[in-house]
């Protein structure tokens, strides 16, 4: 394959993942969390039921496809990036399968592991952590596995387990770095409300305030979310300067036509007619008073087309 065909093929996948930002961007789902209403984009493994069906992989397939073992990882983190994702989950279901494996062994993907405290659940979870460390190093920067226990009844002894799930890292682990294996389990407490699910929505108000929904709080706060850091003296902005700030920032809002930004809440209204007309001429009429908004929602419908365009 020469570098012409390599560059027609990106330019391919990148146009075929601009058509699935925009349309993934149509079915948000709007949650209420702690810090206000936060988008979530639910993207379906298939289209339509026979796509379900219809497993079958011809040795043809898996020998074009040789050479792009772990590019469903950087097709889904562009998609990701493409519709402003703070965070990209993938349900894999089943665990390993030919299906799961490109996102299973891809190192730079990080892999959460959902157990029961059953025999069967937990012998299988060990064989597949087997696997996913069999030759990766494993310390404090290595993207390590981490094992979700559910399932767990009120007063049930989990320790014989949890040393069982541990001892598969230590062999991969040198001695000086045995405590990055302490916190490689978490349990997660027997949650009622999850034996029978409806929409998203509910779920996480019936989990809200829950040991269950608590702990996974914990694991997103340790390993995403960025403490904020004190500001050092150095930083700190004269007075005279935050009022010419203000009085400057102020001038250019006198009317919307100014080149000056500004964060104006934008409700989900605002939001769906700005998505409508992502990729299509605006064909809206607008009323209200002065200084209602109308200039701003054009422009931030200009604004839309244009980046549905470059994007």
């Amino acid at each position: 394959m020469d570098l012409l065909e390599v560059t027609q093929e990106k330019d391919n996948a990148d146009e075929i993942t601009n058509l699935i930002a925009d349309k993934v961007l149509e079915l948000t789902v709007k949650i209420e969390t702690e810090r206000g209403r936060a988008e979530h984009i639910v993207l379906p493994t298939y289209r339509y039921v026979e796509q379900l069906l219809d497993m079958y992989a011809s040795p043809e397939s898996l020998a074009i496809s040789y050479n792009k073992k772990y590019m469903l990882a950087e097709v889904l983190s562009k998609l990701g990036k493409k519709v402003n994702a703070g965070l990209v989950l993938i349900d894999l279901r089943a665990g390993l399968s030919e299906f799961s494996a490109p996102l299973l062994f891809d190192p730079r993907v990080k892999k959460y592991v959902v157990t029961s405290t059953s025999y069967q659940s937990v012998k299988g979870t060990e064989i597949l952590l087997q696997q996913l460390n069999k030759g990766l190093p494993l310390n404090e920067n290595s993207k390590i596995p981490e094992v979700l226990l559910t399932m767990v009844q009120n007063g049930m002894n989990t320790d014989e387990i949890i040393s069982e799930l541990a001892a598969v890292y230590h062999p991969n682990i040198a001695e000086s770095d045995d405590s990055i294996t302490d916190n490689i389990v978490t349990e997660l407490p027997f949650a009622s409300e999850l034996v029978h699910l409806e929409t998203l929505p509910k779920i996480m108000a019936n989990l809200s305030g829950r040991d269950f929904y608590k702990n996974i709080c914990e694991i997103v706060k340790n390993s995403y979310l960025v403490s904020k850091e004190t500001k050092s003296d150095s930083l700190k902005i004269s007075r005279n300067k935050v009022i010419n700030n203000i009085h400057e920032f102020a001038a250019n809002q006198i009317a919307a036509e100014g080149d000056g930004t500004f964060e104006v809440l934008m409700t989900e209204s605002i939001q769906n007619l700005i998505r409508k007309y992502k990729n299509s001429i605006p064909n809206t009429v607008i009323m209200g008073a002065k200084g209602a908004g109308k200039t701003f929602l054009y422009r931030e419908i200009l604004r839309g087309s244009i980046l549905g365009k470059v994007c």
